[in-house]
């Protein structure tokens, strides 16, 4: 070991100098970690990356305690309901007890409608569920180590994945409704035109809803065809994020796409009145562009 104070060799445990007597400073020791993992490790341990879970978290629970309070309120409103039927029907001189029956009738009807799809509602939450698991854990796990913490990525991945899946079952499904449309077309179209001749409606509207209709389709075909190009490019930047953590390499698969679509989704979000998922996809987009351009200056 270097003396710092007169340059002379001493031992490598050596405490103090041998020549000068004072103690011998050790060098400072050198950066090893690895620059692709704290790219990651920044990224995940974030106050953007922060601010997206909690928002995301906040609106889970929030649709959660929605779905909960529809199948609290039913009953209740059903029962006050019955409870001032009597002093309308005086007042508004209205039959009271045949109201009741019609009420009771609905009730019975819509009950089992609203708790199947209450029942719909939260089972479709469990991706969503997933997603916030996986964020906390990648948040939680993003200091603890050297290496970078692939479980909550991992839970993403699987999540992002299976939401691919859904979404090519969905284009599959339009692609034979489409099939089955054009089979049918020849009668549905002699069908409406029946119904213009018999409501006695101007011929010219006929050519104008089969344009509007031809246009819904291909916004919609436009919209679905978009959701999985953005979702194809999620599962690759998640499978290049895992490819760094394994090899410690820096990735080129982080999608400027994803961060576009984030950034449209948060403006339909606040335009729709939907704040806290706004600001989650606005956070998340703010991670993945400094991510991305921390990754290219590694490459």
């Amino acid at each position: 070991m270097i003396c710092a104070h007169c340059g002379a060799e001493n031992a490598d445990n050596a405490v103090f100098c041998l020549t000068c007597g004072k103690p011998v400073a050790k060098a400072p020791e050198h950066d090893t970690e690895n620059p692709a993992w704290r790219v990651l490790k920044n990224a995940a341990s974030s106050a953007p990356f922060l601010t997206g879970a909690i928002t995301f978290t906040i609106g889970l629970v929030l649709s959660f305690l929605s779905i909960l309070c529809l199948n609290a309120l039913m009953p209740w409103l059903y029962s006050l309901t019955l409870q001032i039927l009597p002093t309308l029907g005086e007042r508004f001189d209205f039959n009271a007890g045949e109201a009741a029956r019609m009420i009771e009738d609905a009730f019975v009807r819509i009950e089992p409608s609203v708790r199947t799809s209450s029942i719909g509602a939260a089972a479709g939450m469990i991706p969503g569920v997933l997603t916030a698991i996986g964020l906390w854990i990648t948040f939680a796990s993003a200091k603890k180590s050297p290496k970078p913490a692939k479980g909550g990525l991992v839970i993403l991945q699987i999540v992002s994945v299976f939401m691919l899946v859904l979404i090519c079952l969905a284009v599959l499904a339009m692609l034979a409704a489409a099939v089955l449309a054009s089979v049918n077309m020849p009668a549905f179209m002699t069908s409406v035109e029946a119904a213009f001749e018999e409501f006695d409606l101007p011929a010219g509207l006929f050519p104008l809803l089969a344009l509007v209709l031809e246009i819904l389709l291909v916004i919609v075909l436009l919209e679905v065809v978009v959701f999985l190009i953005y979702q194809i490019a999620v599962v690759r930047s998640l499978a290049g994020v895992l490819q760094t953590i394994k090899t410690g390499k820096p990735t080129a698969k982080l999608s400027l796409f994803v961060g576009i679509m984030l950034c449209f989704c948060a403006f339909a979000c606040f335009v729709s009145g939907n704040l806290l998922a706004g600001i989650a996809d606005v956070a998340f987009a703010v991670v993945l562009f400094r991510a991305r351009k921390a990754m290219r200056k590694l490459l």
